[in-house]
């Protein structure tokens, strides 16, 4: 092969592949710092395409869990306000069983309390240890049916009344999107909700019977909220699978195999050197064509390489 002077044809090889292979080296770095193999749509176009498609999918999966966790812990404080009104309905019934609501003599009942046939001021005369307040109801009994209206009103979440009736239904987004919604279905636990007004003039038997009932009711709410919990329960397992399984096929798509990128690194690196090792020597053979020419010495060749033609000095 001749030597050339004008064109050196080796040494515009060796810098196209040194290029090439700085350019591979300096992408293998960025991809080990940081553990991406996909950094940009450059890398792979489709493939980042499908990564953050299901990048969005679990991210959509992991807010439906937060919310399918919001609504167990919504049905958690409607849970314990329903238990704590059943307690006071319980308690009720006991007080009122304490009465001695029984038949009298000709199989009537007695009402609450005895009224005058015409009494001065139209108040009903209190039974022995009974007293009553206002409509004619025991003070005990009428602070109870407080206490449950009470509660009924507190039980909230994130300011939302749960058993007063005043939100019936709440729906709840479980899925990635919005057309997968649960209905929660919440009970009006309040003393109208459950039938309780006006029992002054009902007959003890026929009270009994409505707390009786309410009782009934607040143990369905109670089953209810509790079947409710179990779905949401089980959904909050369908998500974590989902979501876990996205992350899965986003990671294989997009994340770096570090000790495949690793091994190619260091073979990156390895050829970069003699790259660079092959772009001296074709510069250094430059030189050597002064050789051919009489009366050019070994001086002159070194002056040249020194005067910064040749970057190597060419030994004669």
């Amino acid at each position: 092969m001749g030597l050339r002077i004008r064109t050196n044809l080796g040494a515009l090889r060796a810098l196209l592949y040194l290029e090439e292979i700085t350019g591979r080296s300096q992408r293998l770095t960025g991809q080990l710092a940081s553990g991406l193999r996909i950094q940009s749509a450059a890398d792979d176009p489709a493939g980042l395409g499908v990564a953050e498609r299901l990048r969005i999918q679990a991210r959509s999966l992991d807010a439906a869990g937060r919310n399918v966790n919001a609504g167990q812990a919504l049905l958690g404080s409607a849970a314990v306000g329903a238990r704590t009104i059943l307690s006071l309905l319980q308690q009720l019934r006991d007080q009122i069983l304490a009465t001695g609501v029984r038949p009298t003599d000709g199989g009537s009942v007695r009402p609450w309390v005895d009224r005058p046939p015409s009494s001065a001021g139209g108040r009903p005369d209190d039974r022995p240890g009974q007293p009553t307040g206002a409509g004619g109801l025991p003070s005990e009994w009428r602070s109870i049916l407080d206490e449950i209206d009470r509660v009924a009103r507190s039980t909230r979440y994130n300011g939302k009344a749960l058993l007063d009736g005043s939100n019936p239904t709440l729906a709840l987004l479980v899925g990635p999107d919005a057309s997968d919604p649960m209905t929660l279905r919440l009970e009006d636990l309040s003393r109208v909700g459950l039938g309780l007004r006006r029992l002054a003039d009902l007959q003890p038997q026929v009270v009994e019977q409505r707390v009786s009932q309410a009782i009934e009711v607040t143990l369905g709410a109670l089953g209810r909220f509790g079947t409710m919990a179990n779905l949401l329960a089980q959904r909050e397992r369908y998500l974590v699978g989902q979501s876990l399984q996205a992350n899965l096929a986003q990671s294989s798509i997009r994340d770096l195999d570090v000790a495949r990128a690793s091994a190619e690194w260091a073979s990156v690196r390895l050829r970069q050197a003699l790259a660079v090792g092959a772009l001296r020597t074709s510069l250094d053979q430059a030189g050597l064509a002064l050789l051919l020419f009489p009366g050019v010495g070994s001086g002159e060749a070194r002056g040249l390489g020194s005067g910064g033609r040749f970057p190597h000095p060419v030994q004669t």
